[in-house]
C-alpha cells in the first residue's frame, strides 16, 4: 500500500531535480526593436535550434517596439536581464556611453575569423581599438535602380552594361533623353532620375566626390561641411533638380523617373510578374568613386549582460551561420552580411519569383562593390536632421545658395555634436 509521506517525498525529491534542473539551465534575453512579425518568427524559430544544439540554454525572445533604446536602457537599470540587443539605435547610444561588451575575445575562443565572416565596411563602425562590438544582422545597402523596360524602349543601354561609364557625365549627357512629357504640358510624366534629399541619405555624392560630411562614420565629433568634396556632391543633387531631370517620387509604381539613386532589396516588394523590369547597379561614379551607404542592423551584446559568452554564441548563430542567414532572407526578404553565404545566395533564392531573384542578386552584388561605406551614426542626427532638411530643400529649388548653406550647416552642425560631446 503506498503511503501518503511516500507520496509526498517523491514529490519533494522531483522539485528538488526540477529545481537543480533550473538551476543549471543558462538564459538567454533577447530584446527585439520594431522589425516586424516575421523577423520575430525567424529568431523564434532559430532559438528553438540553438535550443536543440545547446541543450541546457534557453533563448527568450521578447518584441519591445516602442521606445526601444529607452526602454532597454530602463530595463537593465532595474536590473532585469538584458543579454541581446538589435537595433541600430541602441548601438549607436550603448556604444556612445562605452556600455557594449567587447564580444573579440569570444570570437576568438570560438575561432571565428572576422575577415572571413564580416563585410570590411562593417568592421568600420562594428570595431574600434581592436574591439568588436557588434555582428551584422543584414546588408541593407543603397544602390541604384532603373527602369530596365524604359530603357529599351527609348533605345538606351542598360546601366549594367556601362561599367566604369555610369557616372555623373553619363547622367548629366543622357538625362535629356530619359525625360517624357507626353502632352507637352511641362509637367513630366517621366523624369530623368530620383534621390532622397533627407539628411541621412545624401551623402553619396559627397562619398562620390571623394570626402564626407563628419570626420568619423561613428561618433564624430567634426563637420566638414566646408570641405571642397561636400560642395562637390550636394552640388551635384542640386544640379539635377535645378536642371528639370526630377519627375516624381513613383519610381516603382508609376514611372515617375527612368532612375532611382535611392534603392533597396526591400523595393522588391513592388515589382509584379507582368509589370516593368528594374535593375540595379551600384551607384555611379564621381570624380572620385562610386557607391553609397549601409547599414547592418547590428546584433550586440550589453556591458551589463551576465551572460555575454552564451550571448555572443547566440548573435554568431544568428549573424555567422549560412543556415541562419538563409533562413532569414526567406522569412524577411532581407539580404544576409555573411560573406560566405553571401558569395552563393543565388543558390537559396529559390524561394523566390524570377524577376525577384534576379533583383535580389543585383542589389547583393552592388551592395558588397569595394566603394560602399556604412552609414554614419550620431546621436545628435535627430537635431542634425530638422536643420539641415528645411534649408537643403531651398538649395534644391534655388532659393539658397550652396555656399551660404553650407557656412550656414558648418557652424549649426557643430554646435549639434559640440552639445553632445559636451552633455
Amino acid at each position: 500500500m503506498i503511503r501518503m509521506r511516500d507520496i509526498f517525498a517523491v514529490v519533494l525529491v522531483f522539485l528538488a531535480v526540477a529545481s537543480l534542473a533550473d538551476a543549471a539551465t543558462t538564459k538567454i534575453v533577447h530584446v527585439m526593436a520594431d522589425h516586424g512579425e516575421p523577423f520575430l518568427d525567424f529568431l523564434n524559430e532559430r532559438a528553438r535550434a540553438f535550443e536543440a544544439k545547446y541543450p541546457d540554454v534557453e533563448v527568450e525572445v521578447f518584441a519591445q517596439q516602442a521606445d526601444y533604446t529607452t526602454k532597454v536602457q530602463l530595463l537593465i537599470a532595474s536590473g532585469t536581464q538584458v543579454d541581446v540587443l538589435d537595433s541600430t539605435h541602441s548601438f549607436m547610444a550603448f556604444s556612445f556611453t562605452d556600455s557594449l561588451a567587447d564580444l573579440l575575445p569570444y570570437a576568438k575562443a570560438e575561432r571565428i575569423s572576422l575577415d572571413r565572416d564580416m563585410l570590411p565596411f562593417a568592421q568600420l563602425v562594428l570595431m574600434k581599438e581592436g574591439r568588436l562590438y557588434g555582428i551584422p544582422s543584414q546588408l541593407y545597402g543603397v544602390v541604384a535602380s532603373y527602369n530596365r523596360t524604359y530603357f529599351d524602349e527609348i533605345g538606351l543601354s542598360p546601366l549594367r552594361k556601362l561599367g566604369d561609364e555610369w557616372t555623373w557625365d553619363w547622367l548629366r549627357n543622357n538625362a535629356g533623353r530619359l525625360l517624357k512629357d507626353t502632352d507637352g504640358d511641362g509637367v513630366l510624366e517621366t523624369g530623368a532620375v530620383t534621390f532622397s534629399s533627407s539628411f541621412i541619405n545624401v551623402s553619396p555624392a559627397v562619398h562620390q566626390a571623394g570626402g564626407s560630411m563628419f570626420d568619423s562614420y561613428i561618433h564624430p565629433r567634426r563637420v566638414n561641411m566646408l570641405h571642397p568634396a561636400v560642395r562637390t556632391g550636394l552640388g551635384f543633387y542640386a544640379e539635377l533638380t535645378q536642371r528639370g531631370w526630377m519627375g516624381s517620387q513613383s519610381f516603382f509604381t508609376k514611372r515617375g523617373n527612368a532612375i532611382n539613386l535611392y534603392a533597396t532589396g526591400a523595393h522588391s516588394s513592388n515589382f509584379t510578374p507582368d509589370g516593368d523590369v528594374f535593375e540595379a547597379v551600384v551607384q555611379p561614379k564621381g570624380p572620385m568613386r562610386r557607391g553609397a551607404q549601409t547599414m547592418f542592423g547590428p546584433f550586440h551584446v550589453p556591458a551589463a549582460s551576465n551572460q555575454q559568452e552564451w550571448a555572443f554564441r547566440w548573435v554568431a548563430f544568428l549573424g555567422m551561420n549560412e543556415e541562419s542567414q538563409v533562413k532569414m532572407m526567406e522569412a524577411t526578404g532581407r539580404i544576409p552580411a555573411h560573406p560566405p553565404t553571401l558569395r552563393k545566395i543565388g543558390n537559396f533564392l529559390g524561394y523566390a519569383e524570377p524577376h525577384v531573384r534576379d533583383y535580389l542578386l543585383q542589389v547583393t552584388e552592388a551592395s558588397m562593390d569595394a566603394d560602399m561605406y556604412p552609414h554614419t551614426l550620431t546621436q545628435a542626427e535627430g537635431a542634425m536632421r530638422g536643420i539641415f532638411e528645411p534649408a537643403f530643400r531651398q538649395v534644391l529649388n534655388g532659393t539658397l545658395a550652396l555656399e551660404n548653406f553650407l557656412e550656414t550647416m558648418q557652424n549649426q552642425l557643430q554646435v549639434e555634436l559640440d552639445k553632445l560631446w559636451a552633455e
